[in-house]
């Protein structure tokens, strides 16, 4: 996918990135649907806003987003595994739940930055919990909650080593 410049909109009911795919140049790709992520790495250039109702990056294999465009979360729910790559900067913004569903993993390797007053919300119902493993950056400049079990299994935050986390908004986080 080439964008150029200015924004291109999916409001379809799926989109789907296979193997090979890639998004190029310097404007941005809203994804506003269903999403589905077949490829084991994606490559993009273009900033990406990930806006719909989810993103699923399921089939037992971790997708990488490899950017190096900015990845933004805004709302929805994540299916599978995702790992942000080293040098990628992704965003969990707004005023929406981001939900994590069943297994459901986010590996950060680059850097991680939590804003506005939205929650991430682990929404497991079964074993085993969603997990976030930090491995470089992670940056939360936000009042709002991790909700590490809102069903019957609890999720878990990883911060492994070398890895940093910094609270820097003066609310409360739990």
């Amino acid at each position: 996918i080439a964008l150029p410049s200015g924004g291109l909109y999916f409001n379809a009911n799926r989109v789907n990135f296979h193997e090979g795919s890639g998004i190029t140049g310097t404007g941005t790709l809203y994804l506003n649907t269903d999403a589905y992520l077949n490829c084991t790495r994606l490559h993009s250039t273009a900033a990406t806003n990930f806006i719909g109702v989810f993103l699923s990056s399921t089939g037992g294999v971790t997708r990488t987003w490899a950017g190096p465009g900015l990845f933004t979360w805004t709302n929805g729910t994540l299916y599978g595994s995702l790992k942000f790559e080293a040098g990628v900067n992704a965003v969990l913004s707004g005023s929406d739940y981001k939900e994590m569903a069943d297994g459901s993993e986010i590996i950060n390797e680059g850097t991680l930055t939590w804003t506005g007053d939205g929650g991430i919300r682990g929404r497991s119902l079964a074993s085993p919990g969603a997990v976030i493993r930090n491995r470089s950056t992670f940056l939360a400049d936000t009042p709002a909650d991790l909700v590490i079990g809102s069903a019957n299994v609890f999720s878990n935050f990883y911060n492994e080593a070398g890895a940093t986390f910094t609270k820097t908004n003066p609310g409360t986080t739990y």
